[in-house]
């Protein structure tokens, strides 16, 4: 269990770590305001669904980690 714990920790960290050259390279080419607009409102609507789910009880341990990636995606601009 612990080895599967670590896998998953290892993906949500070094996964958006690998996406760092391209997200440099968009970010030099597009408005950097409106990409901050654009991960800051994408970022608060992932917490705000998650918020949802939870008083719902809808949330799962997947949908936990696949929101965890998103968010570590989109802090990479």
């Amino acid at each position: 269990m612990s080895l599967i714990i670590d896998v998953r920790h290892l993906v949500l960290k070094k996964i958006p770590n690998l996406l760092q050259p391209f997200s440099g390279a968009i970010s030099d080419r597009m408005n950097r305001k409106q990409i901050l607009l654009f991960c800051d409102f994408t970022r608060g609507l992932l917490i705000g669904i998650m918020g949802l789910l939870s008083i719902f009880n809808a949330l799962s341990v997947e949908l936990i980690y696949i929101t965890a990636l998103l968010m570590n995606i989109l802090s990479q601009f």
